[in-house]
């Protein structure tokens, strides 16, 4: 999760900016009201080469995780298994080909939820 934020705090600095600014200023209806800054933003960041490859590598376990929401409506619970085998390749997919360093200076990495976000936002 932190390389998915770093990813968009870097390339979508502006579209995050904003979309931070509505919730904060809507409290109560910021899923409503701040939908279409979160499209743009969710856009901005799949736009982005690691987002990009996490999509090619792991489409697949996505899609099963997917199906399993699907099938499992009443308790998603049931597709823990499913989203685990999709952060995990997503996960090993950014440590292949990126590598961020936290404010510490030591490696920090995690899935891209970017790409579900983009996948789920219209």
């Amino acid at each position: 999760m932190q390389a998915a934020l770093e990813v968009t705090a870097r390339h979508c600095r502006s579209e995050l900016e904003q979309y931070g600014r509505c919730v904060a200023a809507s409290p109560a209806s910021w899923q409503q009201d701040c939908h279409q800054l979160k499209v743009r933003m969710a856009r901005c960041a799949s736009s982005h080469p690691i987002v990009q490859k996490i999509r090619h590598d792991c489409a697949e376990p996505f899609i099963a995780f997917e199906q399993c929401l699907k099938q499992n409506q009443a308790s998603v619970v049931n597709c823990t298994e499913h989203v685990n085998e999709f952060l995990l390749c997503a996960e090993q997919g950014i440590l292949r080909t990126f590598t961020f360093r936290n404010e510490t200076g030591f490696p920090s990495c995690g899935a891209s939820f970017l790409w579900f976000l983009a996948e789920n936002t219209e």
